[in-house]
């Protein structure tokens, strides 16, 4: 599902389903660690930092070969339309030898864990499971949610491949899965691209996941993109802005807004490198603290 509603290229435009992707062809046995060549990040624009306060935004920011689970909350909505495409379509889009995407973790996903102790991870719209997957691989005991059965299948290999810890995967549509509240030291959000209401639900959900001292992390193709940037959804009703993100948790108590921003993606093209623009956002669920 995720790398599914718009994709998240890695990088590189995604492959046609079935062909090999445009670095080559994806090896289930050895994901390609993330690359630690590249130039810092530029951020195109930053959303000011806030913090929640009473709900409201104030300024101030199973083992791999094993089943996958039905969750909590799982139904196939009339037609399991999501970002345009059905979940038969992500099946059949999954359906090829290659994976889709890449092995390959996402670069903010890799830089904004950097230092995170690992803990319970969970990833939402998880697609092939390759964030899934290299979480685990550093430490993190993670669950990972898909509506397409074939996409997490294709996790599983992926996961078999890697030699790292298991990964429990979870068959269910975001849209209507509610994660155990406040369980989560991450919560990922990689591309999960919805419409109004859709979208604000599932971020609030995400949010009421992450446990005391945890993280969120939403990061999308900013809305931006269709305008300055390149790849991503085509329509405008399901992409988002780092602001967006924000105002969709407002009603979520404990929060911190750490970081809200629009950040550029190089992406290699046939006629040259060209940047994408993506919205990051990461969340902090204040910490409890007993009572005095």
């Amino acid at each position: 599902m995720t790398e599914g509603f718009g994709g998240e290229p890695s990088d590189c435009p995604p492959a046609s389903p079935g062909s090999a992707h445009p670095r080559g062809q994806a090896s289930w046995a050895s994901p390609v660690p993330p690359r630690t060549d590249e130039p810092p990040p530029s951020v195109v624009s930053a959303v000011p930092v806030r913090s929640v306060s009473h709900g409201l935004l104030a300024s101030a920011l199973p083992s791999p070969s094993g089943p996958v689970r039905q969750g909590v909350g799982h139904r196939h909505i009339a037609g399991g339309i999501l970002g345009g495409m059905d979940r038969h379509d992500w099946d059949r889009r999954y359906g090829g030898t290659d994976l889709v995407w890449t092995a390959e973790p996402n670069r903010w996903l890799v830089a904004e864990a950097a230092g995170l102790p690992p803990g319970r991870a969970l990833d939402l719209g998880c697609g092939e499971g390759r964030n899934a997957v290299w979480l685990a691989r550093q430490g993190w005991q993670v669950t990972a949610v898909d509506f397409s059965p074939v996409a997490l299948a294709k996790g599983r290999r992926l996961a078999a491949g890697s030699g790292g810890p298991a990964v429990d995967w979870v068959e269910a549509d975001v849209r209507t899965y509610r994660p155990e509240p406040a369980a989560y030291d991450l919560v990922l959000l990689a591309y999960v691209h919805l419409p109004e209401p859709d979208r604000g639900a599932v971020h609030r959900a995400a949010a009421r996941a992450v446990a005391p001292g945890g993280v969120l992390l939403v990061v999308g193709h900013d809305t931006t993109n269709l305008r300055d940037g390149v790849g991503g959804p085509q329509d405008p009703a399901v992409l988002f802005t780092p602001a967006d993100v924000v105002d969709d948790l407002a009603s979520v108590d404990g929060l911190e807004v750490e970081r809200a921003e629009r950040v550029l993606r190089p992406v290699p093209m046939p006629d040259g490198e060209r940047q994408a623009v993506d919205a990051l956002v990461r969340v902090h669920r204040r910490a409890a603290h007993p009572p005095e």
